[in-house]
């Protein structure tokens, strides 16, 4: 008998605690529901409705406050300006330096013709089949074919 009643008990705790999860489930989904219908009708009726109040000059555009955005973008200007000037004065510092390592590092141009034509690897004079040739200024391309025009149809 004992055992049959604190069965009962922990049914009817068990009991409440599903009703009261269930209550509170159905309440979350209706202040949703009600939300969305909010959202829906209410927000886009009020806009259609006060749609003439968009040409209403705002108080916040006063003078001051005009002021106060003229003096962050002075201010951003001046600072962009010190940025710019220090990078071009590093930059004309480092040029010189820079140009006369690479100038250094290049070696000179040899006048014995005989030693560099025996660097030269000689090279096929025929262009392979639709080669492509650029010319001295990369500007315009040519088609080499060394078949007939209409080999391809």
């Amino acid at each position: 008998m004992v055992t049959s009643k604190h069965l009962i008990t922990a049914l009817e705790k068990s009991d409440w605690l599903d009703r009261l999860l269930i209550i509170a489930a159905l309440a979350f989904f209706l202040l949703v529901v009600l939300f969305i219908l909010k959202q829906r009708i209410v927000d886009r009726g009020l806009k259609v409705a006060f749609w003439w109040t968009r040409f209403i000059p705002s108080r916040s555009s006063s003078a001051a406050n005009v002021a106060d955005a003229m003096e962050k973008g002075s201010a951003l200007t001046s600072s962009a300006t010190a940025v710019i000037s220090s990078v071009v004065t590093v930059a004309s510092t480092l040029i010189p330096s820079v140009a006369t390592s690479i100038t250094s590092e290049l070696p000179l141009p040899t006048a014995d013709i005989s030693a560099v034509s025996k660097q030269v690897v000689p090279l096929s004079l025929e262009a392979p089949d639709n080669a492509v040739i650029w010319t001295t200024d990369s500007s315009f391309a040519a088609t080499v074919s060394t078949g007939s025009p209409h080999d391809e149809l």
